[in-house]
């Protein structure tokens, strides 16, 4: 059983390293092979077998394209409607820690009538430079 879950979890590392090859940029892979590890670290193998590694890498680089840059203090929210009818919305947020951000918002989803599909929630540690550009990805919150 073991064994199993660890040549799934070889897999889809596999997988996905071959997504960061083909599409980002030489300059940055390091940087986001690190964002990308602390993105999905609490996640599990479950549900991140339920979807293509294609899709999972998307799901990252759209986060990590919005949380490249961010000055201290700003919020960041994309909110990105269903693309057909059925279909599911994404929402976005890059922010400071904030206590019970992720219930508030999982509350005003349920309020508005709607349900949540996969919450992907990492509280990731990075450092920045002046500007606000990442530099590094310092690990997972506590």
């Amino acid at each position: 059983m073991q064994d199993d879950i660890a040549q799934r979890q070889a897999l889809l590392q596999a997988q996905l390293e071959g997504q960061v090859t083909a599409h980002i940029g030489a300059d940055h892979q390091s940087l986001f092979r690190s964002f990308l590890a602390a993105y999905y670290e609490m996640s599990s193998l479950a549900a991140l077998t339920a979807r293509p590694p294609e899709q999972l890498f998307h799901i990252a680089q759209q986060h990590w394209l919005m949380a490249h840059q961010r000055h201290p203090g700003e919020t960041l929210i994309h909110l990105k409607p269903p693309c057909r009818p059925g279909g599911l919305a994404a929402l976005r947020t890059v922010t400071d820690d904030v206590p019970f951000l992720v219930d508030s918002v999982a509350m005003a989803v349920r309020d508005a009538g709607t349900a949540i599909d996969w919450t992907v929630h990492p509280v990731i540690q990075v450092r920045r430079d002046a500007h606000g550009h990442l530099t590094q990805v310092t690990g997972v919150g506590d």
